[in-house]
C-alpha cells in the first residue's frame, strides 16, 4: 500500500470515530499533562463561589450598582474559567485561549471598576446624562 493510501484509511479510520471516543481520549491525555492546571483552576472556581455565596443576603433594592456589577463579573469570570478548564482537557485549545482573552478583560474591568468613578456616576444617575453629553450614544 502507498503512502497516501495508508493515510485515506487513517483517516477514514479517523472518520468512523466518535467525537465522544475523541474527546474521551484527549481527556485521557491531556487531563494527566494539565493536572496542576486543573486543580487551581478548580480551587479558584471555589474560591469565587465561597465568596460570593458568604456576601450578606439583602434585596436587589438594597445591593448597590456597583457590588451588582462587581458580583456579575466575578460569576462571569468563575464560570469562563471552569468553561475554559473544561474545553481545554478535551483538546479545544483554540476556544480556551478565546475564554482565557476574556477572562483577562473581565479580571482587569473587576479591578478598575471601583476606582473608575463608575460606581459613583450611576449611584447617583449620572451615568446616562454624562453619556448622552457627548455624544457617545450616536453613532456618528
Amino acid at each position: 500500500m502507498t503512502e497516501r493510501g495508508t493515510l485515506l484509511n487513517h483517516l477514514e479510520e479517523r472518520a468512523a470515530e466518535s467525537l465522544e471516543t475523541a474527546e474521551r481520549q484527549a481527556i485521557g491525555v491531556l487531563a494527566a499533562e494539565l493536572s496542576g492546571h486543573l486543580s487551581l483552576t478548580e480551587k479558584a472556581f471555589n474560591l469565587i463561589g465561597k465568596l460570593v455565596s458568604s456576601l450578606p443576603q439583602l434585596t436587589i433594592a438594597e445591593i448597590s450598582q456597583s457590588r451588582k456589577v462587581a458580583t456579575a463579573l466575578l460569576v462571569r469570570l468563575s464560570n469562563d474559567l471552569r468553561s475554559a478548564a473544561l474545553v481545554a482537557c478535551r483538546g479545544y485549545a483554540l476556544q480556551a485561549l478565546s475564554l482565557v482573552a476574556s477572562m483577562y478583560e473581565i479580571a482587569f474591568a473587576t479591578i478598575v471598576w471601583p476606582t473608575s468613578g463608575l460606581p459613583t456616576m450611576i449611584q447617583r444617575g449620572v451615568g446616562n446624562r454624562h453619556v448622552h453629553s457627548h455624544g457617545m450614544d450616536s453613532p456618528n
